[in-house]
């Protein structure tokens, strides 16, 4: 992201641009690639440390996603270094955003309600 950033930003925005050739090499990188992390989060699902409530596939394609798109708002000069982003990223794929985990007790946090709190601008 640092040392390469023009070239992910052209890849990413042009690769459908690519040869027939180049978009298979492509396609099989990605499918090894994504293949290997679904293995990995299942054998950590299996073994206990990961969460089996979330399909594996889902939680590869939103780290892929996560990755994928920060050089889009990654600045070398900005407020975070490239390493202090990959730590924020790692915490957030390792713990997810809540505090802790809710109880039957606790109260219901759900897509609407947090949609309604944005679309009424608070």
């Amino acid at each position: 992201m640092v040392t390469h950033r023009g070239y992910v930003r052209v890849f990413f925005e042009h690769h459908r641009e690519l040869s027939s050739e180049a978009k298979r090499y492509v396609a099989a990188q990605r499918d090894a690639n994504e293949s290997l992390l679904r293995s990995a989060i299942a054998a950590g699902q299996a073994r206990g440390p990961f969460s089996r409530g979330v399909d594996n596939t889902m939680i590869s394609l939103a780290i892929f996603g996560m990755c994928d798109w920060a050089y889009q708002g990654f600045d070398e000069h900005g407020r975070l270094s490239a390493d202090e982003v990959e730590e924020t990223y790692w915490r957030l794929v390792q713990s997810g955003i809540l505090v802790a985990k809710l109880s039957a007790n606790s109260p219901d946090i759900n897509r609407t309600r947090l949609g309604d709190k944005f679309e009424d601008g608070r």
